[in-house]
């Protein structure tokens, strides 16, 4: 699995996710109050419509083509991963109270969602490499698993 997380302030919540129309989507359901999963076709869909979902051909195609799990949290929190510095957090221009992480199979099916309009846009991702962006910077960039911190420092 890889992951982001998404930063926002005291009004992000699991409801505002559970809005978003997830393109491609075939079920979501919620863990308990702390998690929520979108998961994207099943085997014999996903392949016939790889087009749709953004898969290449090469694409190895499992139980689901891939899912979504949002997992909430918030800033009172002891989330050994969430240690930012204030230099870090300076980044964000509003109070960053809520954290969610966003787990997913494939960069495809992430950036299809974050790109989508309704998607929450007043939020900030962490790209898991210790990189702080508002949205609209992230979804410009060409995020790949493991790259490690390609951001310009200010």
């Amino acid at each position: 699995m890889l992951e982001i997380l998404l930063i926002g302030d005291k009004n992000l919540s699991l409801k505002d996710l559970e809005k978003v129309n997830h393109i491609g989507s075939t079920k979501s359901y919620y863990c308990d109050d702390l998690r929520y999963v979108v998961e994207f076709g099943d085997v014999i869909s996903a392949r016939k419509h790889r087009h749709l979902l953004g898969l290449s051909k090469n694409h190895l195609v499992g139980s689901y083509a891939d899912h979504i799990r949002y997992v909430f949290g918030t800033s009172s929190e002891e989330w050994v991963f969430l240690e930012f510095s204030e230099e870090d957090m300076a980044k964000v221009p509003f109070k960053a109270e809520v954290f969610i992480i966003m787990e997913f199979r494939h960069k495809e099916t992430m950036k299809r969602i974050l790109r989508q309009l309704d998607f929450p846009q007043n939020i900030y991702v962490e790209d898991n490499y210790g990189s702080i962006l508002p949205l609209s910077e992230f979804n410009k960039l060409d995020w790949k698993p493991g790259m490690g911190n390609i951001y310009p420092k200010d």
